[in-house]
């Protein structure tokens, strides 16, 4: 091997060899490095161009800059986030100059424009909501701001515009404001249906009182225009009784007797009869689903609401027309029913006032203005809702829709009558209401029917005179009292005195009724204002013994 000191260039050679593979290792690992962190930078721009996009893609707000030149409006710049907002790209402002008005609603321009030169007037920050046109075709709400600034002698040198989309805002706003209104207007019907309730007591006493005189006198006069009168008299009380009772249907809050009902026997039942009384002016079709299943509320009630949905769109159709009955089950497992009719329909400030107890659009003397409000109390008691939509000329559709059924509530059977005095004989009555008129009225009614009859104005006092040893047969006693109710004293009179027969009187047979006759063969309850058949019947159905069936029936009949 040569000597390396004797060959100074051999020495130098391998030295820079070493040099040179130790510079290629470096520089392979500086290519490395480098070709790492470019990816890294690469990657890292990729994901900022992302979040970028997205974050432009969810900009709810952009800023535009209107230049000012000798007192006009003159070249505008806008932000990027502009095509977020409205869809547009900056640059679609620029080759359409008057894009910025063209995409606001047409209902809004006058007051954009408006707007556009207050801020060249007036020089002062100006807020205002309108409505554009998405480049996709949906409508938005935004906010437009608008920013002067001032030159240095004070002059508008230009002003900034920002665009906030408050599209989101606008529709909870108008969805909360639906639901105010909705709670209004449930919280309203309510205070008409507890006024209701109240001015149909006072009614039914008043009815009451003259019934009980114009039955009691009819009795004892003989056949001539004395008792004709006497007729018109219990005639007009009758009539008014039924418009008492819709009232208290509009006022009631929950069922009397609930049971199985076949929505679609119903509303077949119903067309049955109106085919035969429309004398075919109005076609009538129904479209029942099947099978339907049954819902549990008061058949009468329901058929009685039925039947004045059919009736006022019969109304409502002079000329004829066509009236639909549609049944469904709902998603839910509760029932639907739905009424529409071709007729006149209603415009917004009638539709906003139909359920209101008392309102009609009907000629005096053709209508109460209570079936709506009927319709309406009954949906209320059975848990449903009511849905009304209509336009005029466009017909109207009445929506029921009734609750899954609840745990299955039996109806009480009618019980027997416990032995009590013979059929006719004469009775020992204690009247108990607060109504002074009911006290001097009723009893003629009950003594023309030969009857004894003592007076309380009140539940305490009914309970006071029989623990003094007031010897009574039957009691009647009011439901709504002040003070101590019917309802509370039933329970004390009953454990003063087992046995005693009561009748309860009430304007509207309800379930708490139903729950004090449950289990009580001694009390029965009748409806107010009665007349002297009616409280015939039902004083010799409470105290006879070995009653029939039909007069089990008239007994527990409201």
């Amino acid at each position: 091997m040569p000597n390396k000191t004797r060959f100074p260039v051999l020495t130098l050679l391998a030295r820079q060899r070493r040099e040179l593979q130790l510079h290629e290792r470096n520089l392979e690992e500086s290519v490395r490095k480098r070709t790492a962190a470019l990816r890294e930078t690469v990657e890292a721009l990729r994901q900022s161009k992302e979040r970028y996009q997205r974050l432009l893609e969810s900009i709810t707000s952009y800023v535009y800059t209107v230049r000012i030149d000798q007192g006009e409006p003159g070249q505008t710049q806008h932000g990027p986030g502009c095509q977020a907002v409205t869809g547009y790209a900056p640059e679609a402002f620029q080759e359409r100059p008057y894009l910025w008005i063209e995409m606001v609603h047409p209902e809004d321009r006058a007051a954009v424009q408006a707007q556009a030169r207050a801020i060249l007037t007036e020089r002062r920050p100006q807020s205002f909501e309108h409505r554009i046109h998405h480049q996709d075709g949906t409508v938005r709400w935004v906010r437009n701001t608008l920013v002067p600034h001032l030159d240095a002698q004070g002059a508008l040198a230009s002003y900034d515009g920002v665009i906030l989309d408050i599209s989101e805002h606008k529709r909870a706003e108008a969805e909360r404001s639906l639901l105010e209104a909705q709670l209004f207007q449930a919280q309203r019907l309510e205070s008409l249906g507890n006024l209701a309730g109240g001015v149909a007591h006072d009614i039914n006493n008043v009815l009451a009182a003259i019934l009980g005189l114009a039955s009691s006198n009819r009795e004892r006069v003989p056949p001539g225009p004395l008792a004709q009168s006497l007729d018109t008299i219990t005639s007009a009380c009758m009539r008014g009784r039924e418009v008492v009772k819709s009232l208290l249907y509009f006022a009631r809050k929950d069922m009397a007797a609930a049971g199985p009902v076949d929505l679609n026997l119903l509303v077949r039942q119903i067309v049955h009869l109106l085919d035969a009384t429309t004398l075919k002016r109005v076609r009538i079709t129904t479209d029942l689903q099947e099978p339907l299943g049954l819902l549990e509320g008061e058949e009468a009630a329901i058929s009685h609401a039925l039947m004045n949905l059919c009736v006022n769109a019969l109304d409502a159709m002079p000329g004829g027309g066509a009236l639909v009955i549609r049944t469904r089950r709902l998603d839910a497992g509760g029932l639907e029913v739905r009424v529409r009719d071709t007729g006149e329909g209603m415009t917004a400030q009638v539709l906003a006032k139909a359920i209101d107890p008392f309102f009609t659009t009907k000629p005096m003397g053709k209508g109460t203005g209570l079936g709506l409000a009927m319709v309406y109390g009954t949906m209320k008691a059975h848990g449903g809702t009511l849905e009304l939509h209509s336009e005029p000329g466009q017909g109207t559709e009445v929506v029921l829709a009734f609750p899954p059924p609840q745990d299955t509530r039996s109806v009480r059977a009618d019980p027997a009558a416990p032995a009590s005095p013979q059929r006719g004989a004469a009775l020992r009555i204690l009247l108990v209401d607060d109504d002074e008129l009911i006290r001097l009225s009723i009893p003629s009614m009950l003594e023309a029917l030969g009857h004894q009859v003592q007076t309380a104005e009140s539940g305490q006092e009914a309970l006071e005179r029989l623990a003094a040893g007031l010897e009574a047969d039957l009691v009647i006693l009011d439901m709504r009292m002040p003070g101590m109710s019917g309802s509370e004293a039933l329970p004390r009179l009953l454990a003063l005195r087992p046995g005693l027969a009561v009748l309860l009187a009430t304007g509207h047979a309800d379930q708490e009724i139903q729950d004090l006759l449950a289990d009580r063969r001694n009390v029965a309850c009748i409806q107010k204002p009665f007349t002297m058949a009616e409280v015939r019947a039902k004083v010799l159905a409470l105290t006879a013994s070995g009653q029939d069936e039909k007069l089990k029936q008239t007994l527990f009949s409201t």
